[in-house]
């Protein structure tokens, strides 16, 4: 096995994660920091007790000290660890607005144009 095919086989994540800085969820009624973010999952601070049942998480990009509530993402997600630090939750579904915000905003971080979703 070479060195692309067993870091592939260890992998246990299919999906690029991408720093949350810039973005914020409401959990529970409760707006927290997003710390990362993948189309798989979001990894949020630890405000709230982790809920038991799946929930619904909006998501919000924010600039400075405003929200885009205009383009808020709703996603259902289930808890799947907590720490005192941060709650991980894994999205039921992936949709296309959610890929839509997750694009432009690792697009902004990277500095680059998001093309593939205008």
């Amino acid at each position: 096995m070479n060195y692309i095919s067993r870091a592939i086989y260890t992998d246990r994540r299919m999906a690029t994660r991408f720093d949350g800085r810039g973005l914020m969820a409401n959990v529970g009624g409760i707006l927290v920091d997003v710390h990362d973010i993948s189309i798989g999952g979001v990894k949020v601070a630890r405000m709230i007790t982790p809920p038991t049942k799946p929930t619904v998480i909006v998501l919000y990009r924010r600039d400075g000290n405003r929200i885009d509530l205009n383009g808020a993402v709703s996603v259902t997600g289930s808890v799947v660890y907590a720490d005192i630090a941060a709650i991980h939750f894994r999205f039921e579904t992936a949709t296309f607005a959610l890929s839509k915000l997750i694009v432009a905003h690792a697009s902004k971080q990277l500095g680059v144009t998001p093309y593939s979703v205008r």
